[in-house]
């Protein structure tokens, strides 16, 4: 298991409140690295490392990782979302992404500091926390 149910809830009502659906159904989940980041990306030749966290997770998950990932360059988030809107945009996809607007949001509760991508993750989860109800 790369990203477990009662995580991906615990977080999500952590942070923005019990009332917020996060059931991921049977058929969303799919097989996943786990931790897709750049540093696990391989160029020219393309390859993917580091698969030490693979398992199941909701599908959009693996592309969730990439978006917030490329955040602190903005046109290559967009990049990112429109290559994979095709998963970013279901319901998995953004209970994912707002997993990740969680994890900021409660790093910034617990440390005081405001992260760079903040900002772009606050108004993320917004958006997300309209289409999701």
């Amino acid at each position: 298991v790369a990203l477990a149910q009662d995580h991906l809830t615990g977080r999500i009502h952590e942070v923005y409140g019990p009332d917020i659906d996060t059931r991921v159904g049977g058929e969303e989940w799919v097989c996943a690295h786990g931790d897709l980041g750049y540093a696990n990306v391989t160029a020219p030749e393309f390859m993917l490392l580091d698969w030490e966290s693979w398992g199941r997770a909701p599908r959009g998950w693996d592309a969730a990782c990439l978006w917030s990932a490329s955040l602190g360059v903005p046109e290559v988030a967009e990049q990112v979302r429109a290559r994979f809107d095709d998963v970013l945009s279901t319901r998995s996809g953004r209970l994912c992404q707002l997993l990740l607007c969680a994890n900021v949001a409660r790093a910034a509760r617990r440390t005081g500091l405001t992260l760079p991508i903040g900002a772009a993750m606050e108004h993320t989860a917004k958006t997300l926390l309209l289409q999701l109800s």
